[in-house]
């Protein structure tokens, strides 16, 4: 009886001094399942998730939560819904779930329709429901949660009083559900803020449209972005992609209205918190595990948000510190000297400290400038390689159909036509070869600020250059009735030490410009010459003109890019703006001054000395003067080139210029390695841009495949849209022979069958 007695007070004294640890771990394990409309990796909805499961990790309960992503950013259709909801239907029908918790409206919307299908009689929690109408869930006595407000109205009183020169807010929303939502409420902020502030609604746009809009904002407009994510050609944004290219492309100030939008350049303003919806909805769902019923739980309708703003954003825009709510948060902003060295001031400061003090701050200036140097450096460096890419995808995209555009014209033209017929088709030809000098000055006028212009002087036939020159402009000034002549000395040499591609341009940028801007009388270009000693010269090029006329004022300005002397001149004859400056450049490139002398109303003269060598017997260096002949040798061509028209273009230009070769094609660098194999060209025209595999791999792999098998190798031409400075060294070391770049001119063709061919 004794024993029992012990064991029995042994049994009593575990109990009493064991306690609710016991207890807590007979706690059953819950169940939560949480459902994002959302993917993973998406700020608002990784924000949500992180406050959900901090405030759920802490909870004396063991909880199970599993979160699912519906992914409908990306696509939301029916199909996919059905087969979602089969997914969950499966994974779930015998599983015990205790709480289901929802972020933004699909999730919502899809649970009230098949909720109580997959998880029958169990209570829902949602979050990031825009705007919720107590109606939506009458029905559902089961659910409750936060409703999103993102706080429209607030915010537009906020900027007004931020900033109360402000007279009009373009609203950025994209057509989602979600902006749907925010662009219904929009409208009523417009009726209450009528006659004070102009609403506009940025949505129907491309991204590419929208950043043009953006620049040209008038200064008494401001941004406020709300959600972006899908452009009207149904193409999806991350959200810092989107904000990070509106604040690049906005010359106003912008606004946003959550928080995963602010450090990005963005204002701010008074955000909607995803962290703070998800620990708000979490503790809900905590209360009722602890007991709480479903029904004293009751939606939160309350805006949740927080003023939050960005440091540089409110100093680039010149908004005061102080005019910003109560408690705001401002990110970025640097501390104070005090604040970094309050401790040296509360311990009492001696003249050893204030060295050591002075001595550390030297050091921390030095070390920010240096830190804002390299990122300086850096981010002009990134700039110049993204100018550099975008100009070669420029040059690539626009060259390409040029050259169809010019050499079928040309073939054209070649053609029996009618008069009509043909004056309409020089007139095509005209207006493609214009576009073509404008996309060269523009890439020009890149090479020239880059310091990559190199000149390549060779011996050039001067008269034939100046014949060229006055020839290319000869249309637009018979079209005006002009008297267009060329005046040169008896003493002209034959041959000038050149470039005469650039010295080409040159002259006609001159003689057009004198052509574009007079309208009756005469253009005349004048060659002065004075010998100077061991066969160098002085040559005096001048234009004249009997047009408008430049006032003395306007003189440096139609110097500068992008300019004209009168921007009414612009709107009458048009132009980039950019002859001028590049003309300026080559001039000076080549040890020359541009100067001019005018007087409005009655001409203008445009004039340059160059000090150069020459030569007056021999023949000219220049290959672009050879007359356009054809070659009667047979030869075998393979022409490697994507786009089936400047294949078809390259085939008849070859017919013409050599009707004795045999020429075959191939579309991509793989099809012309295999033809290449079978029966080797003596040329090969490589375009360098292909799909699968590029102008460059192929090179490579046609001459590792020669050595290979001792063969004497092929000349491989590269034919290019680009036009930048590297393309023709990374040809050459790719293994190719030559380098052509488009619109291919039939002369130019010539010249590389007769080189290549010998």
């Amino acid at each position: 009886m004794s024993r029992i007695r012990l064991l029995a007070a042994i049994a009593i004294c575990l109990f009493m001094t064991s306690g609710q640890p016991i207890l807590a771990d007979k706690l059953p394990e819950r169940v939560i399942v949480v459902l994002h409309s959302y993917h993973q990796g998406f700020k608002w909805t990784d924000d949500i998730a992180r406050g959900i499961t901090e405030v759920l990790r802490q909870s004396e309960f063991s909880i199970d939560f599993i979160h699912e992503y519906m992914d409908i950013k990306r696509r939301w259709d029916d199909e996919y819904k059905r087969l979602f909801v089969d997914l969950l239907r499966y994974k779930y029908q015998n599983r015990r779930v205790d709480a289901i918790i929802l972020s933004d409206n699909v999730a919502f919307d899809c649970m009230r329709e098949y909720g109580n299908e997959i998880f029958p009689d169990v209570p829902v929690f949602f979050c990031g429901v825009n705007y919720l109408d107590p109606a939506q869930i009458a029905d559902f006595p089961l659910y409750t949660g936060i409703s999103e407000v993102a706080d429209i109205a607030a915010n537009l009183d906020l900027i007004m009083h931020l900033q109360p020169q402000i007279k009009k807010v373009a609203f950025i929303v994209d057509s989602t559900e979600t902006g749907e939502i925010l662009a219904g409420h929009l409208e009523t902020q417009r009726k209450r803020l009528a006659g004070r502030l102009a609403i506009e609604r940025l949505t129907d746009y491309t991204f590419a449209e929208l950043e043009e809009r953006l620049r040209n904002m008038p200064d008494d407009t401001v941004v406020l972005w709300s959600v972006f994510f899908r452009d009207s050609d149904n193409v999806f944004y991350e959200f810092d992609d989107g904000i990070k290219r509106v604040t690049k492309a906005s010359r106003v100030p912008v606004y946003c209205l959550w928080d995963f939008s602010i450090g990005h350049g963005a204002i701010g303003g008074l955000l909607t918190s995803g962290y703070e919806e998800g620990s708000s909805v979490a503790r809900q769902t905590l209360a009722y595990l602890a007991g709480e019923k479903i029904s004293n739980i009751k939606v939160r309708h309350d805006p949740v948000t927080v003023p939050t703003f960005e440091w540089e954003a409110l100093q680039k825009h010149k908004i005061p510190v102080d005019l910003l709510p109560a408690g705001a948060i401002v990110k970025g902003r640097p501390a104070t000297i005090y604040q970094q060295y309050k401790w040296y001031v509360v311990g009492g400061i001696t003249i050893i400290l204030t060295l050591s003090l002075l001595s550390l701050i030297l050091s921390y200036m030095v070390n920010r400038k240096t830190l804002q140097i390299t990122i300086a450096r850096d981010r002009a460096e990134a700039a110049s390689k993204a100018k550099s890419q975008f100009l070669a995808n420029m040059s690539h995209e626009l060259r390409t159909p040029l050259n169809g555009v010019i050499g079928f014209t040309e073939l054209l033209q070649q053609t029996q036509l009618a008069d009509m017929q043909m004056n309409y088709l020089r007139n095509a030809s005209l207006s493609a070869r214009s576009l073509l000098g404008i996309i060269n000055n523009i890439l020009d006028f890149s090479k020239i600020e880059a310091g990559k212009l190199e000149l390549n002087r060779v011996k050039t036939d001067i008269r034939s250059l100046i014949e060229q020159s006055i020839a290319a402009v000869r249309y637009s000034a018979d079209k005006k009735n002009l008297e267009l002549k060329a005046e040169l000395p008896e003493n002209l040499p034959r041959c000038i030490i050149t470039d005469p591609v650039r010295m080409g341009q040159i002259l006609i940028n001159l003689l057009g410009n004198a052509v574009k801007f007079t309208e009756e009388g005469s253009v005349l270009l004048k060659l002065g010459f004075a010998e100077s000693g061991d066969s160098r010269g002085a040559f005096t090029f001048s234009v004249l003109d009997t047009g408008i006329g430049i006032s003395a004022e306007s003189y440096r300005r139609i110097f500068e890019e992008f300019s004209q002397a009168d921007n009414s001149a612009t709107r009458k004859y048009g132009g980039t703006g950019l002859g001028l400056t590049i003309t300026r450049s080559l001039v000076e490139k080549m040890g020359g001054t541009l100067k001019l002398e005018s007087e409005p109303g009655r001409g203008t003269c445009f004039y340059f000395t160059l000090n150069e060598q020459y030569d007056v017997s021999g023949e000219s260096d220049n290959s672009a003067q050879l007359p356009v002949s054809t070659m009667n040798r047979e030869v075998s061509i393979l022409i490697v080139e994507d786009v089936s028209l400047n294949m078809l273009l390259l085939k008849e230009l070859f017919a013409k210029l050599a009707p004795a070769a045999s020429v075959e094609g191939a579309v991509n660098g793989s099809e012309a390695i295999s033809k290449y194999r079978n029966s080797p060209a003596k040329l090969v025209f490589m375009d360098l841009h292909m799909p699968d595999m590029d102008g460059y791999q192929a090179s490579c792999e046609i001459r590792r495949w020669e050595r290979e098998n001792n063969l004497a190798p092929a000349a491989i031409i590269a034919l290019t849209a680009g036009a930048l400075s590297g393309e023709k060294e990374r040809c050459l070391a790719a293994g190719m022979s030559d380098f052509v770049t488009k619109p291919v001119e039939p002369a130019t063709l010539m010249a590389i069958l007769q080189k290549h061919t010998v």
